[in-house]
C-alpha cells in the first residue's frame, strides 16, 4: 500500500486504522467497519476508501457500491443542516423534482450532488422516507416538512440562513 495513503490514515483518521485493523482480512465485516467510521467521523473519508478496501480483502468498487447502497454512508462530512429529499414514486410524482430544481437554484450543487457553496447544507436524496401520505416529503435535520412546494423549501431555508446570521452577528458583538 502506498505509505501516502498510510501516512494520510495514521494521521488524520487514526480510527479507520484501528477499526480496520481489528477485522483484518475479514471481508464480511464491511458493514461493521463501515458504520464504525461513519459513527466515529460522520462520514467515511475519501482518503480511506483504499486502506479499507486493502485492510478487509476487498476491491474499492465492491466497497463504494457498498456504500452507495446504503443511505446511511456518506463520503462527505455533515454540515450543520442535511436537506433530506425523498425520492420514492409518490413524491416524485408530487413535486420532488421541483424541489431538487429550486436547491439548484439556490445553491450550487455539483454530480455528485453536493452542494458545494454553502457550508452550512448538506444535500442527501433518499430512496423513501416512508411519509408517502405527506408527499413530497423533506426533512431537515429533524423536522419534517409535508407536502412541500418549491416556494415552501425556499422560505424553511431563508429563516434557517436568517436564523444562522443573527447568530453570527451575537458571536461578533461578544468578540
Amino acid at each position: 500500500m502506498e505509505t501516502l495513503i498510510i501516512n494520510i490514515i495514521e494521521n488524520e483518521f487514526p480510527k479507520v486504522k484501528e477499526i480496520c485493523e481489528s477485522y483484518k482480512g475479514n471481508a464480511g465485516a464491511l458493514l461493521l467497519v463501515l458504520q464504525k467510521i461513519q459513527d466515529t467521523y460522520g462520514y467515511i473519508p475519501k482518503a480511506s476508501i483504499h486502506y479499507i478496501a486493502k485492510t478487509l480483502m476487498i476491491t474499492p468498487s465492491h466497497l463504494l457500491g457498498t456504500m452507495t447502497f446504503y443511505d446511511r454512508f456518506t463520503l462527505t462530512p455533515k454540515r450543520k443542516y442535511t436537506i433530506k429529499i425523498c425520492r420514492g414514486t409518490a413524491c416524485e410524482l408530487n413535486g420532488a423534482p421541483a424541489l431538487l430544481e429550486k436547491l439548484g437554484e439556490l445553491f450550487a450543487i455539483n454530480q455528485e450532488g453536493e452542494i458545494i457553496n454553502n457550508s452550512l447544507f448538506s444535500l442527501e436524496q433518499s430512496a423513501c422516507l416512508g411519509e408517502c401520505d405527506k408527499s413530497p416529503v423533506v426533512i431537515i435535520n429533524e423536522h419534517l416538512y409535508a407536502k412541500v412546494t418549491p416556494e415552501m423549501l425556499e422560505e424553511a431555508i431563508g429563516e434557517i440562513l436568517s436564523k444562522e446570521k443573527q447568530i453570527d452577528t451575537q458571536k461578533r458583538k461578544v468578540a
